[in-house]
């Protein structure tokens, strides 16, 4: 998951080398956004190869980017050329960098439980195939299987999510993330 997120910062990189020229900004706008551009693109290509994760090229991705949307404060405050560009990109590459370094971390299963707490399914891995999500799963710890996701099934379950499930979206998936951490501490402390 991060190279694809790192792929997103290059791609914004790609994005701050073009635009100064569809924009017609200024000498000093143009000059630093093809600058922070094609830094933040070789840093996303470079970070999205790697073969074991390291997260400085994130961090100093993350940097570039609220260095830029300062940038653009300051610049189009100031009549300097800069401006919601600069804002924009700068914020969403410092944004995407800093989840890169969250999405590092793989699992090995996840599991479902019912209301009294048992493990209803235990998924051991997913993959895509011929347009189909294979999610191989133990189900009541018991019976091994695979179970195939079509792409009209999952856009039936997305159609019945109400707007409330949507609403508490972000704080589940932070607590998740707090939850997850909080397992890998204890791992590593034992």
């Amino acid at each position: 998951m991060a190279s694809i997120v790192n792929v997103m910062v290059a791609i914004l990189g790609v994005w701050l080398v073009i635009t100064p020229y569809l924009f017609e900004s200024r000498a000093v706008a143009l000059a630093i956004a093809m600058t922070a551009g094609a830094i933040l693109a070789i840093l996303g290509i470079a970070s999205a190869k790697q073969k074991e994760y390291k997260p400085a090229m994130d961090y100093a991705a993350c940097a570039l980017g609220v260095a830029l949307a300062v940038w653009g404060i300051v610049g189009w405050a100031l009549g300097l050329g800069a401006g919601l560009n600069e804002i924009i990109v700068g914020a969403f590459a410092a944004l995407l960098a800093a989840l890169a370094t969250r999405f590092t971390v793989t699992y090995d299963a996840a599991s479902f439980y019912d209301r009294g707490g048992a493990p209803m399914v235990d998924v051991q891995s997913l993959r895509m195939k011929d347009n189909t999500i294979l999610m191989k799963a133990l189900l009541l710890q018991s019976m091994p299987s695979t179970v195939y996701v079509k792409p009209g099934e999952v856009w039936k379950v997305l159609t019945m999510i109400p707007s409330d499930l949507i609403r508490s979206l972000p704080g589940f998936l932070v607590a998740g993330y707090k939850e997850c951490k909080a397992e890998s501490a204890k791992k590593s402390d034992a």
